[in-house]
């Protein structure tokens, strides 16, 4: 039976931080810059026209490919040095940004607003991503996913429909639900979510919320890496100070 793992560090401990974090930000752009940009970036259109943005590293001496995807509003290049890390033990490997988001193609004008029709276009994404490029290069290669969060949740989606394909899934904070707060509140959101696409309200923002802010985001308040370093080289990213990405 195939081990479904939840925790991507529970697989993948030994892979982590090849880089120190002494002297990080050097080493980032010694070390993990030229290793992603010796792979220029390849573009796939899907069904709906929309051009779908990702890299590959493939080894010669390989045998197992591991095919990753991104967590809502992630990107790629905020992976380079995960690309790095598994690259460096051996794996080739591949990436997408999903539509919406990273590199790919927007549905929508506001580049801040990740829309899709219905969430199985993503699943659909990641299959014809499969299909045209990573089956026709791995050459018959093991296939492994890693995915965070909402990518976590794609692939998730795809290995029940398409079962046999991945050996093997890590995923790190599924998506699996929206937090609500509760039955009773997910049930009055998905209610409201339903109104409000059924009123030609679905491509708004959801009330409360507008364009991604970078201010809105301190390293104190995080919950997802107790390195200030790679904290700040994240924002950095996001920001646009690293054109080199």
């Amino acid at each position: 039976m195939k081990m479904l793992l939840t925790f991507f560090v529970l697989l993948f401990s030994q892979f982590s931080w090849s880089i120190p974090e002494l002297n990080y930000a050097s080493e980032f752009n010694a070390r993990v810059i030229p290793f992603y940009n010796k792979s220029p970036s390849r573009y796939l259109k899907n069904s709906q026209g929309i051009k779908l943005h990702f890299k590959s590293f493939r080894r010669s001496d390989s045998r197992k490919t591991i095919v990753c995807l991104p967590g809502r509003t992630d990107a790629v290049a905020r992976n380079a040095e995960t690309l790095y890390d598994l690259y460096q033990k051996g794996f080739s490997v591949y990436m997408m940004d999903e539509q919406g988001q990273g590199q790919s193609g927007r549905m929508l004008a506001d580049a801040s607003k990740g829309h899709v029709r219905k969430f199985q276009d993503y699943v659909n994404d990641l299959d014809l991503f499969l299909k045209r490029v990573v089956s026709r290069e791995s050459q018959n290669q093991e296939l492994f996913f890693l995915g965070h969060s909402m990518g976590a949740a794609i692939g998730t989606l795809y290995d029940h429909q398409h079962p046999g394909v991945f050996s093997k899934l890590a995923l790190a904070a599924p998506m699996f639900e929206i937090r609500t707060g509760g039955e009773f509140r997910y049930n009055i959101t998905f209610k409201f979510v339903r109104f409000a696409v059924n009123h030609g309200l679905g491509n708004n923002y959801f009330p409360g919320s507008g364009p991604f802010n970078l201010k809105h985001y301190k390293f104190s308040d995080n919950i997802y890496t107790h390195s200030l370093a790679r904290f700040n080289n994240s924002i950095e990213i996001f920001n646009g100070l690293r054109p080199s990405l």
